[in-house]
């Protein structure tokens, strides 16, 4: 099962395990996930470099399966960054609703 915790206030979001929907390399459930995650970390990214420190991002893919992203920005730039927080955490919370027996979703 893949654990979300989506925290929109402090800008935090955290995906733990693996769905095992299918075999390794075929599980749809896995590559939605990921591919959610990996889209907002490269997105805050590109925004870090473009803003010369006005956001910063902190991100960890320890092992596999586990992806967690944070942001610190100015307050000028938080409206911006939750937006798109707010995007990829309802990609995430519609692909739990989809799947319960896949992923469990949780919001801070």
């Amino acid at each position: 099962m893949i654990r979300i915790k989506a925290n929109l206030k402090e800008l935090r979001l955290e995906a733990v395990g693996h769905a095992n929907s299918a075999e390794h390399g075929k599980d749809i459930i896995c590559a939605a996930v990921s591919t959610l995650m990996q889209t907002l970390l490269e997105r805050l990214l590109r925004e870090q470099q473009q803003t010369d420190g006005e956001v910063k991002v902190t991100y960890e893919f320890a092992v596999p399966g586990e992806m967690k992203i944070a942001v610190w920005t100015e307050p000028w730039r938080a409206v911006w960054c939750r937006n798109v927080f707010e995007l990829v955490i309802s990609g995430l919370r519609s692909l739990g609703e989809q799947n319960p027996e896949y992923i469990e979703f949780k919001e801070e």
